[in-house]
């Protein structure tokens, strides 16, 4: 072989091999299954059992008639907010719920919706969800306190580590960065 094949050669598995570079980036991978806005504490009051829900009163004239439907809608939006936020202070808490609560419209009847859409709620995709399912007391009462009387009524989108590229940043609490549409 010549210099000049030589040279050719070389510079032809060159761009060979920065082809198969260049399209490894666009191959859909497997997600890691600890996503970088997932929370990995344990908080010690999972213990606890769940209440009774004792405030259907509140949403049946502005959701559905279906008792069981809301029991459940409520239930999963609380076992979320705990997956999520389960770890955090009150106020982190009170302002996960409040995030759900503004993007399910305030209707519980759109609570599995936003709870299971694609890249939005971590415990959802992780199993975080079926890990944390028993909340505390606490929970509970945090999430019929905001599902009553929103605390946080502006905040649209949280994560860890630093605020959301969407979105305008509005707050941290915990270890929560909130950020408002």
């Amino acid at each position: 072989m010549s210099e000049y094949e030589d040279i050719v050669l070389t510079a032809l598995i060159f761009i060979f091999c920065a082809a198969i570079l260049i399209a490894i980036q666009f191959i859909p991978s497997k997600q890691d299954d600890t996503p970088q806005d997932t929370i990995r504490a344990t908080p010690a009051e999972y213990q606890a059992d769940p209440p009774m829900l004792e405030m259907k009163d509140a949403w049946i004239s502005n959701d559905t008639a279906n008792l069981d439907e809301i029991d459940d809608a409520f239930e999963e939006f609380v076992i979320c907010v705990n997956a999520e936020a389960g770890n955090q202070p009150d106020d982190g808490v009170r302002a996960v719920a409040c995030v759900l609560i503004k993007r399910a419209k305030g209707k519980l009847k759109n609570m599995h919706k936003v709870i299971s859409a694609p890249y939005q709620f971590s415990s959802y995709s992780d199993g975080g969800m079926q890990k944390w399912n028993n909340p505390p007391e606490r929970i509970w009462q945090i999430c019929k306190e905001e599902f009553e009387n929103p605390s946080f009524t502006n905040l649209y989108y949280f994560r860890t580590g630093h605020y959301s590229e969407y979105g305008n940043p509005a707050m941290k609490i915990g270890d929560h960065y909130f950020s408002t549409k």
